[in-house]
């Protein structure tokens, strides 16, 4: 694992002009450990969308149960629909976001889409302040992916992101279970609070919504 993590680093580094040392000492392939893990890489320079694909993947894979903590909740079509259908098919999918986010605008154009979601099963909650950066993705408490992308374009489309696969149970249960403590201090949204939004306040979040490519 430390050795693709120095890898990725080696790309960025010799990408801003840096020079990579040839002689520094590796570790040894002996001292591995048994989990397995497996680091994503993805920016504008990749020929796939590395991230938003294992997302999919791992959302249409899942049996039981999804848990996703992020600060930025802007997902695309395919996102919504992936998370709508484990919802539709008794998938128990927990998304954890911020009350109050440090990017309002952020916060507006993510609360446009949550009916579509809340509608079909998704349970939804927002973590109270302070604000928490925390971002994470575990599946049927077998599989977890960490690392720094959100779930918005500008992370799976244009920015330099990287991210672990983590193949082991005993981590992805210690996630699961730092989800649900944080779930204690959490306010579940309903459908009927957001449906009944203010007009002028659903005419800002829409328009919001309409710039969240860019956001």
């Amino acid at each position: 694992m430390s050795q693709q993590l120095r890898h990725v680093f080696e790309i960025d580094w010799h990408f801003i002009g840096g020079k990579i040392n040839t002689n520094t000492s590796r570790e040894s392939r002996n001292s591995v450990s048994p989990t397995i893990c497996r680091t994503i890489i993805d920016g504008p320079g990749e020929n796939l969308d590395h991230l938003s694909i294992i997302l999919l993947t791992a959302i249409n894979s899942a049996n039981h149960t999804i848990i996703l903590m992020t600060p930025y909740f802007l997902p695309n079509r395919e996102l919504i629909s992936a998370l709508q259908t484990a919802a539709l098919r008794g998938v128990t999918v927990t998304i954890i976001l911020p009350g109050k986010n440090n990017l309002s605008y952020v916060h507006w154009a993510s609360r446009h889409m949550l009916w579509e979601l809340l509608e079909n099963g998704v349970e939804i909650y927002y973590q109270p302040p302070p604000f928490s950066h925390s971002k994470l993705f575990v599946i049927d408490n077998q599989y977890s992916l960490i690392g720094s992308a959100n779930i918005d374009p500008r992370s799976l489309r244009l920015n330099y992101e990287v991210g672990v696969e983590v193949y082991e149970v005993d981590f992805a249960n210690n996630l699961s279970s730092y989800a649900q403590s944080v779930l204690q201090t959490c306010r579940r949204v309903t459908l009927e609070e957001v449906d009944n939004r203010s007009l002028p306040i659903k005419i800002r979040d829409g328009i919001a919504w309409l710039f969240s490519p860019y956001l």
